[in-house]
């Protein structure tokens, strides 16, 4: 039997993210390191769009990907635009699809259809 579970500082580190905080948890993080808390960090800086932070994490925990993505999503003129991106990172393709069509971009929504 394989048990999936937290340890502490993971746990810790969520709920910093939930309850507190970008910049508390960053500090949290610099002070007890380690490459799975960076890679929540850039993630929860993905979905509140802190473009700088997820970078800056992205590279503590050496996801060149990551790190690319965020260049990338930074070239783009709308907001909508980075959030239906973000959607489409974490695998919620429905929600990114729903967010092109919103903006009257039928032609981005087929290209992320291709693209799966």
């Amino acid at each position: 039997m394989i048990s999936d579970m937290d340890i502490k500082s993971l746990r810790d580190t969520r709920d910093l993210l939930q309850k507190v905080g970008i910049q508390d948890a960053c500090q949290f993080i610099e002070d007890n390191p380690h490459p799975r808390l960076w890679r929540l960090l850039a993630e929860s800086s993905l979905e509140t769009l802190d473009l700088e932070m997820a970078e800056k994490a992205f590279v503590r925990c050496g996801d060149y990907q990551g790190i690319h993505f965020v260049k990338r999503l930074k070239k783009l003129d709308s907001e909508v635009k980075q959030k239906a991106e973000v959607a489409a990172y974490f695998k919620r393709f429905e929600a990114a699809e729903r967010m092109y069509l919103d903006m009257d971009r039928r032609d981005l929504a087929v290209d992320l259809r291709m693209k799966l």
